[in-house]
């Protein structure tokens, strides 16, 4: 009997633990049929943390084909932030989540990892865990299509516009037909009813925006026009559309400007910034800023060029007038404080009795202060000279290893006292440059000082002079801890200055690269930089350091006189 009943709980266990795997083989087979939904969605869906950055947790195949990923490995070593147009605004999209709990059709400008960028529509909700920590589970639309379009809807509603007023028209003298004509005026209106709204706002826009918007087909024949092209050329948008755009204000410039300017926007297809001098109706000549965006259809095919110009004629002259006020004052400023270097040293040296230690003390760091305030001054003074065009440029032949060799020299202090290792590779084929040797040493003494100011104890520099093809080529590197991400875009700009340059060198002053860059585009060079990421930085696990190039022609230069 004992048996018997052992037997009975023994198989009603066995059904339990059946019922149990039954159970659980019904959850795997649900989890892996959502997971299946989820990897075949046509959209995007992640998680991600709420950090600053923010980490992806998991992501379906659809996202990381969205941003061209090659595979989704690669795809979640990326932040959240680095693929925003721009990353700043990545706090701005937690904030509103945090406060609300979750966003619907947020559209976000966004960047894939191949640097296209694109639009994308974002859903998402806030998960909190009990530990305090969250995360965001989301949906991603590619919407970058359905933008371009509206776009491309735009004129074909102000063409419909055209056809429904002729029909009108027509109808009057064509009443047998008129009830035809009604349906398929209908039929057309109904199918860009839902987008007639927002391409009206669209349309308000622009022709209540202060800068000149003009648009062209291929052959760059406007068809569209804004009212502020006659605030601008004083020429109306009925005089400029169906004539090629600029043809009635343009001023010749160089072939060199055009070709230019072709090149990107039609073969490259790229953005074109640039500066333009125009000529309005009544003769005037104007400087515009210019900014020529091609205009792709699904296929990557050209349809439109859209044309932004802006007025920078009074900016030009407030510039000028800065630069001009700024030379005086320097110019005035520089006798002064000389005079207070002269009496400073002449004290010092005991010239006119005898100093106190703590005197002294106090006297050489006016000296310091007063040497600086001397370096701030010629170098306004500079600024100044390449800004209003007052320069000389006075050439005769050099050898850039001899100029790079001084101005190593006049570091050797800082290096020694970093323990600096110094690397130099000349080319031996690189022949003597006739250009002119002061600004030159410029070019040296700012980048190779950068070099040594910004790298850590027992740093290293390396120093390449070379040639490629027909230019000299520059090449500074040091393995320090590079330039920020987001202040890379800024670098060369008049007076900018990024926090780990202010915390290492906080007397400098923010114009060494600005007045680099301009001695080298007055050469007829190019300068530029490469700087590891944040990201990259992390990944390595070690300082990448930056390398600055400049090119410089190996035809030199002509004289300039300082003329204004």
């Amino acid at each position: 009997m004992g048996t018997t009943k052992s037997v009975s709980k023994i198989l009603r266990k066995n059904k339990k633990i059946k019922k149990v795997h039954k159970t659980i083989k019904s959850r795997v087979r649900n989890v892996v049929k959502y997971q299946d939904l989820i990897n075949n969605l046509s959209v995007g869906v992640y998680r991600n943390t709420l950090g600053p950055k923010g980490h992806f947790l998991e992501a379906n195949p659809a996202i990381v084909s969205m941003f061209e990923a090659d595979s989704k490995e690669e795809f979640m070593k990326h932040n959240v932030s680095d693929l925003y147009e721009d990353p700043t605004k990545r706090s701005l999209f937690v904030e509103k989540i945090k406060k609300y709990g979750f966003v619907k059709n947020e559209e976000l400008n966004l960047v894939t990892l191949k640097g296209r960028k694109i639009i994308g529509s974002v859903t998402a909700v806030i998960k909190i865990n009990k530990d305090g920590t969250g995360y965001t589970d989301g949906v991603i639309d590619n919407i970058t299509e359905r933008k371009e379009t509206e776009e491309m809807l735009k004129n074909a509603y102000n063409n419909l516009e055209i056809i429904i007023k002729k029909r009108t028209k027509n109808l009057e003298n064509a009443k047998l037909a008129s009830q035809n004509i009604l349906e398929d005026l209908n039929i057309e209106k109904l199918k860009y009813e839902n987008l007639s709204k927002d391409l009206e706002k669209f349309k308000l826009a622009l022709d209540n925006t202060s800068e000149q918007v003009v648009i062209t087909d291929v052959k760059g024949v406007a068809i569209y026009a804004n009212p502020a092209v006659e605030k601008i050329t004083g020429y109306t948008p009925a005089e400029v559309i169906g004539k090629k755009s600029g043809a009635l204000w343009k001023k010749p410039m160089p072939e060199e400007f055009y070709q230019k300017l072709w090149d990107t926007i039609e073969k490259e297809k790229k953005v074109f910034i640039g500066e333009i001098e125009n000529r309005r109706k009544n003769g005037e000549v104007y400087t515009a800023a210019i900014n020529i965006s091609p205009i792709f259809n699904k296929n990557k095919e050209i349809i439109y060029f859209v044309s932004i110009e802006r007025d920078v004629t009074r900016e030009k002259e407030i510039d000028k007038a800065k630069s001009e006020f700024i030379s005086l004052s320097s110019h005035q400023l520089r006798t002064p404080l000389t005079t207070i270097s002269w009496y400073t040293e002449m004290i010092l040296k005991g010239d006119v009795g005898k100093v106190a230690p703590d005197q002294k003390k106090y006297l050489e760091e006016i000296y310091k202060g007063n040497k600086r305030m001397i370096e701030l001054v010629n170098t306004l003074l500079s600024v100044s000279h390449f800004e209003l065009g007052t320069f000389n440029i006075e050439p005769e032949p050099v050898h850039l290893k001899d100029i790079a060799e001084s101005v190593l020299r006049e570091l050797k202090p800082q290096i020694l006292s970093q323990k600096i290792n110094i690397e130099k590779n000349y080319d031996s084929s690189l022949p003597m440059i006739f250009t002119d040797p002061k600004l030159i040493r410029i070019i040296f003494q700012n980048l190779l000082g950068n070099a040594v100011k910004y790298v850590e104890i027992n740093g290293k520099i390396r120093l390449d002079i070379s040639i490629q093809k027909s230019n000299a080529l520059i090449k500074i590197w040091n393995n320090g801890m590079g330039i920020p991400k987001v202040a890379q875009p800024k670098i060369f700009t008049k007076l900018f200055r990024d926090d780990f340059a202010r915390q290492k060198d906080p007397d400098g002053n923010g114009l060494g690269l600005y007045i680099v860059k301009s001695i080298v585009e007055n050469f007829g060079g190019k300068v530029w930089f490469e700087s590891p990421t944040e990201t990259t930085l992390i990944s390595k696990g070690e300082n990448m350091g930056t390398a600055f190039y400049v090119t410089l022609p190996l035809s030199g230069v002509k004289k300039k006189e300082s003329v204004k």
